[in-house]
């Protein structure tokens, strides 16, 4: 099979309404003059968002806005930042194919300004050790709630998922899954919801990779573990997709590190 092109569109399905000060790391990426929703990102410096590289590969940073500290992403009790350059990780490429879907798919946001912490808007650390296989992780972000859906929610959505093996996840998919990566899984019903194209044996340009959910946080034991990718087909039970943080702990630290 080959993969020719792969068109996204994440959000979290069979989720709950959720508070920011339940996790005040998580951050929206919007378009600034269309009031729509790109993606999710989390806090990890007062200078620092991490987030998906194909969330900010394709698109002037001008374009874009940071809006942290609210549930309510209508709200007008809420911070934003204007994005002062984002650090893509070196071998993210964009390319589809059946040996690189969403390799590195990282990026490290620099924001304009500082975040000055507080209960609705504050770090979440990176991890120190391993998750483990067969732990409970959050995933969070504004994403649709139903499919098909026309808007995304106003209110911050959550949902608790298991963390899966990269063997298991692979089972499922016809392209490998690497070490970059990690799995989560959940009943049907339940996950990031990607709309994925996959054309056989006649490769196509990719157009547009529309995102909700995607760059939004993976978290378990209160660290930052993943970064949402990709999630394929909408919540039926199939594995979702995450960039590791651990596996690209030394690039974001090199990053925020400056």
């Amino acid at each position: 099979m080959t993969v020719g092109v792969l068109c996204k569109k994440s959000r979290i399905l069979g989720g709950k309404d959720a508070d920011i000060k339940e996790m005040p790391y998580q951050v929206a990426i919007k378009y600034v003059h269309q009031n729509i929703l790109k993606c999710g990102g989390s806090i990890v410096t007062d200078k620092h968002i991490l987030t998906a590289a194909h969330c900010v590969a394709t698109q002037l940073y001008s374009e874009m806005i940071i809006i942290a500290g609210t549930t309510n992403l209508n709200d007008i009790l809420r911070w934003t930042y204007m994005i002062d350059h984002a650090d893509i990780h070196p071998s993210y490429t964009g390319e589809m194919s059946n040996n690189t879907v969403s390799a590195y798919d990282i990026a490290v946001i620099t924001i304009q300004g500082t975040i000055v912490f507080n209960e609705y808007q504050n770090k979440i650390d990176l991890p120190t050790i391993p998750y483990h296989i067969g732990d409970e992780a959050i995933i969070s972000g504004w994403g649709w709630t139903t499919y098909p859906a026309t808007n995304t929610p106003a209110l911050l959505q959550t949902a608790t998922v298991i963390i899966v093996s990269n063997e298991e996840c692979a089972d499922n998919f016809e392209f490998p899954i690497c070490d970059y990566h990690m799995c989560t899984l959940q009943l049907n019903g339940i996950g990031v919801c990607t709309v994925s194209f996959f054309i056989c044996l006649k490769p196509l340009t990719i157009m547009n990779i529309f995102s909700g959910d995607s760059g939004g946080p993976v978290v378990s034991n209160g660290k930052l573990i993943g970064v949402i990718s990709f999630g394929v087909p909408c919540a039926t039970g199939v594995p979702d997709v995450h960039t590791s943080i651990d596996f690209n702990i030394n690039f974001i630290r090199s990053v925020i590190n400056q």
